[in-house]
């Protein structure tokens, strides 16, 4: 049996996160022989990561999918602090397509232990390089990438996580402070997953994905944060200690040095490709981290491109055009999706919760929303249900 001729292509990936790993491992399990590469700069992945069902049905297709849920902590429930609202279901309370209920809708997973699952299931078994990809160019046959020390390889393809890679960027106002650190030890801390609103800020609280990992914090603001403010705890506390109320608040015990700070959004691409350069994951995106959506989203990324490669168009540039229309596609689906989700849970006047607010924050409440939506509704919407096919 002769083989497409997409699995006779060179394919790099650049990129150290989940997107990357699933990217290799679906292009290798189509038969191809990917090369992993870092990306030019690297950022350390800390917190807790939110996996989807869409995410996870895929991830199966490379073995993930239980041991992750075997790591990690099923989410049956969601508090509203705010409005003292709590939906919960049971755990294997919905049914998957073969009729069974044995596996889940949302996973809550550390971060360290996700990257060490990625390591021992999917990315020892690859080829790889410890030469960061300085740049990618094209060339009459393809693409050429320059790796760290002077090295230069030609690929047919490269799919990166890695937006400096992609030059057709545009730059966008940074709108929105993020904060992210683990809930200090030795203090009370709040139930999780939970959550506190207002107009312009939110409090998102994760599990860790296991006893000992405690509360993952989350906070976003859309007001203007200086440098020298942002990675104090004090100034953290004047902007969000009145949100808690009669909350307990993790402040005055938090180490500065635990506390990561970030102004989003980053500058959005105009395109996801450029010639055989396909941008995956949540740099291919505007998004706010902690909506719960951006990990399966970034999966199904992965999905998508690798089997354009692998069995679309045989010309490359056709293949990956190919993909993008199939993502684009598949991006209106999560837009009407979070519509339908914002317009079946509106805001709620109880005297503490917005009527309105941020755009940033309402576009954030109702993709919570529908990533949360099962602990609520006891079912599944038909974006989760309508997960890419083929491959």
């Amino acid at each position: 049996m002769s083989r497409h001729p997409g699995c006779q292509r060179s394919v790099l990936v650049v990129g150290d996160g989940l997107t990357a790993a699933a990217t290799a491992g679906f292009l290798d399990g189509a038969g191809l022989d990917p090369v992993v590469a870092p990306p030019p700069s690297r950022r350390q992945s800390t917190g807790v990561a939110l996996l989807w069902r869409p995410g996870l049905v895929l991830l199966e297709r490379i073995g993930l999918r239980r041991p992750i849920e075997r790591l990690g902590e099923v989410v049956t429930c969601r508090r509203c602090l705010t409005t003292d609202r709590s939906w919960t279901v049971e755990a294997a309370g919905l049914a998957e397509e073969d009729g069974t209920t044995r596996q889940s809708t949302l996973v809550a997973i550390d971060r360290s232990r996700l990257a060490s699952l990625l390591e021992s299931h999917v990315l020892s078994a690859l080829r790889r390089t410890d030469r960061a990809v300085t740049a990618v160019d094209p060339t009459a046959g393809g693409l050429r990438a320059s790796f760290a020390g002077g090295v230069t390889e030609s690929f047919d393809a490269v799919v990166t996580t890695s937006r400096p890679l992609l030059r057709s960027c545009e730059p966008t106002p940074a709108g929105v402070g993020w904060w992210q650190f683990r809930w200090p030890d030795g203090t009370q801390s709040p139930p999780a997953p939970a959550e506190l609103w207002s107009d312009r800020r939110a409090a998102l609280f994760a599990p860790g994905g296991d006893g000992d990992a405690g509360v993952d914090v989350r906070l976003v603001s859309t007001a203007e944060t200086d440098a020298a403010s942002a990675l104090s705890t004090a100034a953290l506390d004047r902007q969000f200690g009145d949100l808690f109320d009669d909350q307990p608040t993790p402040f005055e015990a938090l180490d500065p040095q635990r506390l990561q700070y970030r102004r989003l959004p980053r500058p959005v691409p105009t395109t996801l490709s450029d010639g055989g350069l396909v941008l995956v994951g949540v740099a291919s995106r505007s998004t706010i981290p902690g909506d719960g959506l951006g990990a399966a989203r970034g999966i199904e990324d992965a999905w998508i491109v690798a089997d354009s490669l692998a069995y679309g168009p045989d010309e490359v540039a056709a293949a990956v055009d190919d993909a993008e229309r199939r993502r684009r596609q598949r991006a209106r689906e999560y837009v009407a999706a979070v519509a339908a989700a914002a317009e079946a849970d509106p805001p709620v006047d109880s005297g503490r919760q917005p009527t309105d607010g941020s755009p940033w924050l309402r576009q954030l409440r109702a993709r919570r929303r529908l990533a949360f939506g099962h602990t609520r509704d006891r079912r599944l919407p038909p974006v989760a249900e309508s997960i890419p096919q083929q491959l």
